[in-house]
């Protein structure tokens, strides 16, 4: 056959099938537009901690490593699009940040003129405070001090604060804070606590949001340093051609899966084309030709489409999308889009072409009609709705592997969703149960300067607090090879410290260490700069901190034993604590200890643990997976059940009922989204156990209701997936048998 015959027949097969070519040409036009889109889009992918960074922390680009009063910082002459002018009548958006101190939970308070929205603090309830006996505080903070999350309550807060002294150094003193919650702050941001107005003059942090990274020169005093330099932060050229090679790559795939499942459904109603071109005498490359051309002529036609939607649309991001990388056209991105175009449509076609020219001539398109009566009367069981339902499913496996991946990743991005969500649940129920019943809390009070002594008039006011007050003995030794540990003098004290035995004793050149010491060192004897060596007699495998306990004999050797160092004091709840650390601070204006609290960091764990499961943040990303996946399974499941109109009216030539007809098809789907279902299911539980599965989390997911929670909205979803899918059935079914059988693209 000539290629002039081939060229007409492969325009002319289009046009017979024309319906099968406008859907696979308005499937190829969409998924080439969002090819090239994504592809446009992909650099800000590399560049999205930035993003994150200015979500969690502010969108400012200057600020000052430095505080300064607040007249010098708005009088500044400065030079900003190329014009100077003072720092107050700049044409950017600036923030003074004064630092009032930290409370004993280590959460900033600060006061703040300007924007605050460039700090990314923003309300969650309330509003923001005015006067000065008036805060916002976040809901993580007020949890910590054990106070409910409502507006309108004063509490007090004990907080630390520093001072300059004449020498330069800083000074550390106590005050205790007395404030009406008026507002109630979201969790980003690095202000946890944010004060009303103030009436003490303060020195100020400045931040500067300028919009489009644009360079500001200062002509004073002060000195600002840019945040991000997109210079240097956006990652080379390389990096960026490799990420859109994996983009590329997987958008590729998926395009392949979408289309091959519309193609193979197509190419159903041209197998008797196929057998017919054979029988004449066409060989298997030209009819290979054949398909060529009509996916060049159809990847030609979309990418040209593609192109101006995409230039249009990209054009329109470019004007009103601010973004912190540039945006822009980029021609060797383009052409790597329209290679995988292409190679995407030839695939897709060839792929059912294949099938259809290897079975041509081999009896393998046998009248419909006649299989279809001899599966009606072979035998009663083989009647039955389901077991026709089967067999079009075996009959298809190409497009029921398609569809199953669909439902799989639909099903699986549901459950994660809930998963995730009764997880944060499961942390947030956790942490307030431990707030509110931890019944052994202890506080460490060490002085700031090494080696020096603790005074015990200090602590009188806390002892009404506390379960239990112990006085320790110890010194700070620094190994020339090594790190730095504490060494503790054995008593009583410290045998209640760590609880020891109370007959606990040793002998003089005996120690006992900490699992933390004994890991990071691994020796059997330990050595002091003098000389002197000691017999290692217990490990205390409870303890990560890394310490020594030497008898008494032993330690009076090197350190003072009239004298505390380190004051250890226990409590029965978190709530006592917190009152104790108000009567401390209250005591002592000034402050001369390093504190540990040991409720402080389960707290924080929590808190760090639902941040970065992100357990609670809007799904967009899995939503719009499940969004689109179960957009292409109802497309191409309806585009299928269109493409059999002669095979429905064969069964109702036959005498089906539609009650049986819509059962065969029914059961059809039911398999696919069975199958993609117990794949999700399995998938899905089988992860949770690995990353939740120890110390007992598994139960948090596989209780009865928890996992009804996760199952019933899944089963949901799928009954809608295959009600959406089947609906096409109920226009066929309208026309009988004989009107279905002449109906023609």
């Amino acid at each position: 056959m000539k290629n002039n015959l081939l060229h007409h027949f492969a325009i002319q097969d289009l046009k017979t099938h024309r319906n099968d070519s406008k859907v696979t040409l308005v499937t190829l036009i969409a998924l080439s537009f969002c090819i090239m889109m994504i592809t446009f889009l992909t650099p800000l992918l590399l560049n999205s901690y930035i993003l994150n960074l200015q979500a969690e922390h502010g969108s400012y680009d200057y600020t000052s490593y430095t505080t300064y009063d607040k007249d010098e910082i708005l009088k500044t002459p400065i030079t900003y699009q190329n014009k100077e002018t003072m720092f107050k009548d700049a044409d950017f958006e600036y923030a003074l940040v004064a630092d009032i101190g930290y409370s004993y939970g280590d959460d900033s308070i600060h006061y703040i003129e300007g924007n605050k929205d460039i700090l990314s603090i923003q309300l969650k309830d309330g509003h923001f405070p005015k006067k000065e006996n008036e805060v916002a505080i976040k809901e993580s903070t007020l949890k910590r001090m054990g106070y409910d999350i409502k507006l309108d309550q004063n509490i007090e807060v004990a907080y630390r604060y520093y001072q300059p002294t004449l020498d330069g150094n800083n000074e550390c003193y106590n005050a205790v804070g007395q404030w009406k919650v008026v507002g109630i702050l979201q969790e980003s941001g690095d202000t946890d606590i944010l004060l009303g107005k103030q009436t003490t003059p303060q020195k100020y942090d400045v931040y500067i949001d300028t919009y489009k990274q644009e360079n500001i020169s200062v002509h004073g005093d002060i000195r600002l340093d840019r945040v991000i330099d997109l210079n240097q932060d956006i990652g080379s050229k390389s990096q960026l051609n490799f990420l859109i090679v994996v983009v590329e790559f997987v958008l590729f795939i998926v395009g392949c899966i979408i289309v091959s499942g519309l193609t193979i459904a197509s190419f159903e109603n041209r197998k008797n084309d196929y057998t017919l071109l054979r029988g004449i005498g066409a060989t298997k490359r030209q009819v290979y030709y054949i398909v060529f051309i009509q996916a060049m002529l159809l990847a030609l036609l979309s990418i040209i489409v593609a192109s101006i939607a995409y230039v249009i649309v990209g054009n329109i991001f470019i004007l009103i999308v601010d973004t912190i990388i540039p945006l822009q056209f980029n021609w060797n991105y383009y052409l790597g889009c329209i290679f995988i175009i292409v190679l995407m449509s030839l695939i897709s076609y060839f792929m059912p072409a294949r099938g259809a020219t290897r079975r041509a001539l081999s009896g393998s398109f046998e009248s419909t009609e006649f299989q279809y009566f001899y599966y009606r009367y072979k035998k009663l069981h083989q009647m039955r709705p389901m077991y026709l339902g089967w067999r079009q499913l075996v009959n298809n496996k190409k497009q029921m592997i398609f569809k199953i991946f669909f439902v799989f990743i639909a099903s699986l991005m549901m459950m994660s969703i809930i998963g995730d969500y009764i997880y944060g649940i499961h942390l947030t129920k956790q942490r307030n149960e431990y707030v509110e019943t931890s019944q052994n809390v202890t506080l460490n009070y060490s002085p700031i300067v090494d080696n020096t002594n603790i005074h015990l008039d200090d602590f009188k006011t806390m002892s009404s607090y506390a379960k239990d007050i112990l006085y320790t003995h110890n010194f700070l030794y620094s190994p020339e090879n090594g790190y730095p540990h504490k060494i503790y003098c054995l008593d009583e004290n410290v045998k209640k410290q760590f609880s020891l035995p109370q007959d606990q004793v040793l002998k003089t050149g005996e120690i006992i260490v900490s699992l933390g010491f004994d890991r990071d060192n691994n020796i059997q004897t330990y050595s002091l700069v003098d000389g002197n060596v000691f017999q290692i007699a217990y490990v205390l495998s409870n303890y990560e901190e890394k310490f020594i306990i030497m008898s008494k004999d032993d330690f009076i050797k090197y350190a003072d034993v009239k004298h505390y160092q380190e004051v250890y004091l226990s409590f029965d709840s978190i709530a006592q604590k917190n009152q104790a650390i108000l009567a401390f601070a209250k005591a002592n204006p000034k402050m001369r200890y390093n504190v540990i609290d040991s409720s402080l960091q389960p707290q924080r764990d929590y808190e760090y643990q639902m941040s970065k499961e992100s357990v609670f943040d809007f799904p967009t990303l899995r939503l719009a997976l499940i969004v689109a996946t179960s957009v292409i399974y109802i497309y191409q499941l309806s585009f299928e059940l269109l493409k059999q109109r002669e095979t429905i009216a064969t069964y109702q030539l036959l005498g089906f009922r539609k009650i049986e007809i819509w059962k065969i098809y029914m059961y059809k789907s039911l398999f696919i989204a069975s199958l993609g279902f117990v794949f999700a299911l399995y998938y899905h539980f089988a992860d949770m156990f690995i990353e939740h599965g120890g110390n007992g989390g598994w139960h948090i997911f596989m209780d009865s209701i928890p996992l009804m929670e996760q199952v019933l909205p899944t089963l949901i979803l799928i009954i809608i997936l295959i009600s959406f899918s089947l609906l096409p059935i109920y226009s066929i079914l309208k026309k009988d048998g004989l009107e279905n059988k002449t109906i023609r693209e």
